[in-house]
């Protein structure tokens, strides 16, 4: 297992190292987009398979939460290829679209499951403060950043929602993760955490530069690739002694 580790953090490490090397020498926005979204598509790719695997090694008391996480991330690899699309052939934004419907079912799952993960070290007197708790921070949180965002009136109400609430269910996801480190002593779920958290921050951003070939859409595409390979170690880390 350690050694299947070492090999995941280095080519994950290696297909960032491109990214900095690509982007400030690439003057084609159209490949820096289709640079951008294989390797998020590939860590995402991993992420999917190493999540099945871990489930294909859950005990049954774990089953249902593994296999909720690892259909959340083959749901999202779905919701990046038609991102995919939209920028490469159609060269617009995918916000707004049946991509965006696809990624909430994705959050959902993954939301889901780690919720059940939750409620197994943590008294049920707990949790529901909990529950309540971690959306109405973030929710706050997120809102006063992109209160400019979501007051213009230039932008569909539909497309002003959804720029809210991804950074919203990052971020989300990202509490529940940390949580699960805090409950469980499992340090292993600080990789997820991280990602989501970076990947949130990334989604924050992005309604300020709507435009895909604006140099700063284009290079938040790198810490995107980062949190969602942060994932793909996240179920990498996942493995059993001996599956390698």
């Amino acid at each position: 297992m350690i050694k299947q580790m070492i090999w995941n953090v280095v080519i994950a490490v290696g297909i960032l190292l491109l990214h900095l090397v690509f982007y400030p020498l690439a003057k084609d926005p159209h490949s820096l987009t289709a640079f951008g979204d294989l390797a998020q598509g590939i860590a995402l790719l991993f992420a999917a398979i190493y999540f099945t695997r871990a489930a294909m090694q859950a005990e049954d008391k774990d089953l249902r939460s593994k296999i909720l996480i690892a259909l959340g991330f083959w749901i999202w690899l779905m919701g990046h290829a038609l991102i995919s699309y939209s920028e490469l052939l159609l060269e617009r934004a995918a916000t707004g679209t049946v991509a965006d419907a696809i990624w909430l079912v994705g959050y959902a799952l993954i939301l889901r499951s780690l919720y059940l993960m939750l409620a197994k070290a943590r008294s049920t007197s707990k949790l529901p403060r909990w529950q309540v708790l971690l959306p109405a921070v973030i929710g706050f949180l997120v809102c006063g950043i992109l209160l400019r965002q979501l007051t213009n009136s230039e932008d569909s109400p539909l497309v002003r929602i959804e720029q809210a609430l991804f950074p919203f269910l990052d971020l989300w996801i990202s509490a529940l993760a940390f949580l699960l480190v805090y409950e469980t002593a499992n340090k292993k779920w600080l990789f997820g955490g991280f990602g989501s958290l970076i990947i949130g921050i990334a989604d924050l951003i992005f309604p300020f530069f709507e435009e895909i070939t604006s140099p700063v859409y284009r290079y938040l595409d790198i810490p995107l690739f980062i949190g969602y390979s942060l994932w793909w170690l996240q179920g990498a880390s996942l493995q059993r002694r001996g599956d390698s």
